[in-house]
């Protein structure tokens, strides 16, 4: 604000010195010439008055007597010095012209001439010439001599008077400028600065209170008006992204649930076993006569029980929709957990599950339920790839070094990369752009609905990762998620 207040008073100062300095300039060399124009006129008139006397005393008494009324003339004129001169008198003579004898070359009867010559001692003064036909033989003038002293005192004094007045026009010129500068411009600006400081801060509200009908009384009116517009776009874009939270939550329940029910077959399938064992186990306990036996057969059907129970429970907890929440995980047992979960769905299609872990534990930032959908939508892939094959299907973690996504290629970081290789027929390289699209798929009707990768994709970029693609048609598809490693004890927030 006090640079705006500042700029104003200086540009009004120097534009109050530049006027009057231009004004005073003008002014100086009026009165100049106009002073000496006034010494020219007497000069002039002196001469004039003198020549008809001078001539006739020349005429009738000679020159001796001529001579003697220009030096009383001179004696009676203060400041003023008249004397005879001739224009063949050489330089330095008593007779010679003062401003040389080139002067006479203009002199003609009536003409006169007026040349203004620098005096060796620094005073200028003005020289007048008057021509006198007193002698037919010779050319002779009256010379009149002004100093011109007045004029230079009266210059010097008429400069310093303006230089006075100017100094004291811009002086109260940048009061003038810094007061109402400060009144009018400052104050309003300065408010201004502080609510496009609030605006930054995303602080909206306490409207400016300009009451000014100018150009920053509009600008106010603007932006009170912006930040109203800004505060009901702000309530409606956190309202559309609570929405859009809840619908990506859904979907995510809902394709966990779809994975569910491709589970429950290959489940359904290992219940059996425990639960003919159970079945049996009860009949003999009813046939048995001995304690003992009884006792065995009873721990088998406790036994049996619990596997069910486990498997059940499995199978619950990966269904149970659960409030996002970030910890320390270690993925080797996350991913050992996936893999027996879903052997069963991998015995259906006589498919093997490999798992290949490193020695080392791997820890990562991430909520464990969603990194469990995200392993077992690509393990499900996986399988339903093998769909008529038999083989195995390859899952993988190692430490890698590479660039995180966004970031610049120089940069590198520990990340985790969970690995699902599959011997399928694999992706043809058209549909691979697609595969991370919602509601894109390759599967047969009723098999998958597309969204599987799409919020796969999802759930790792919201833990800071990145999931990649390799496949080739009739040898298979490997998909590699990359999460970064969790090197400190801390645990991360929700």
């Amino acid at each position: 604000m006090r640079r705006l207040v500042f700029k104003l008073a200086a540009a009004f100062v120097l534009t109050s010195w530049l006027i009057l300095g231009i004004f005073s300039y003008f002014n100086v060399q009026r009165e100049r010439a106009q002073f000496q124009a006034n010494a020219q006129r007497t000069a002039l008139l002196v001469a004039h008055v003198l020549v008809p006397t001078l001539a006739e005393v020349w005429a009738t008494r000679g020159e001796d007597a001529a001579l003697a009324v220009v030096a009383r003339a001179d004696r009676r004129e203060d400041g003023v010095r008249i004397r005879w001169v001739w224009a063949d008198a050489p330089p330095g003579d008593l007779r010679a012209a003062d401003a040389g004898n080139d002067v006479f070359h203009a002199l003609s009867p009536g003409h006169d001439v007026v040349h203004v010559a620098r005096h060796p001692e620094g005073s200028a003064r003005i020289y007048t010439y008057v021509h006198v036909p007193a002698d037919p033989t010779r050319v002779g003038a009256l010379e009149v001599v002004e100093s011109n002293r007045e004029q230079v005192r009266y210059v010097e004094t008429t400069i310093l008077s303006t230089i006075a007045q100017t100094l004291a026009v811009a002086i109260a010129n940048g009061l003038v400028a810094v007061i109402f500068g400060a009144w009018l411009v400052g104050r309003p600006v300065l408010q201004l600065v502080r609510k496009t400081r609030r605006i930054a801060a995303g602080d909206l509200g306490g409207p400016l209170a300009l009451d000014r009908r100018d150009e920053l009384g509009d600008v106010a009116r603007e932006i009170d008006l912006m930040c109203e517009k800004l505060a009901e776009a702000q309530v409606r874009a956190e309202a559309d992204a609570a929405a859009r939270i809840h619908a990506l939550e859904e979907l995510r329940h809902a394709d966990r649930l779809r994975t569910v029910g491709q589970l429950a077959a290959g489940i359904a399938h290992e219940l059996g076993t425990p639960l003919s064992v159970v079945a049996g186990r009860a009949r003999m306990i009813l046939r048995a006569k001995e304690l003992p036996a009884a006792h065995t057969h009873a721990e088998i059907v406790v036994k049996e029980t619990e596997r069910i129970t486990d498997i059940l429970g499995q199978l619950l907890d990966f269904a149970r929709k659960k409030t996002a929440k970030k910890a320390r995980v270690e993925l080797a047992p996350l991913l050992r957990e996936g893999v027996t979960l879903l052997a069963p769905l991998a015995a259906n299609g006589q498919v093997d599950l490999a798992l290949e872990l490193p020695d080392a534990p791997l820890f990562v930032a991430a909520d464990a339920s969603r990194l469990q959908q995200v392993f077992t939508n690509l393990i499900v892939n996986a399988v339903h790839a093998m769909k008529g094959r038999q083989g195995r299907i390859e899952v993988g973690l190692t430490r890698v070094s590479r660039a995180a996504a966004g970031e610049s290629g120089a940069t590198h970081r520990a990340f985790a990369a969970i690995s699902v290789r599959d011997r399928g027929a694999g992706i043809p390289e058209a549909h691979l752009a697609r595969v991370f699209e919602p509601f894109f798929t390759t599967k047969d009707v009723g098999e998958g609905t597309g969204l599987g990768l799409s919020v796969s994709q999802g759930i790792v970029e919201e833990h800071g990762g990145s999931i990649d693609v390799a496949s080739a048609v009739g040898v298979g598809t490997t998909f590699t998620v990359y999460l970064p490693i969790a090197e400190t004890e801390e645990t991360p927030g929700p």
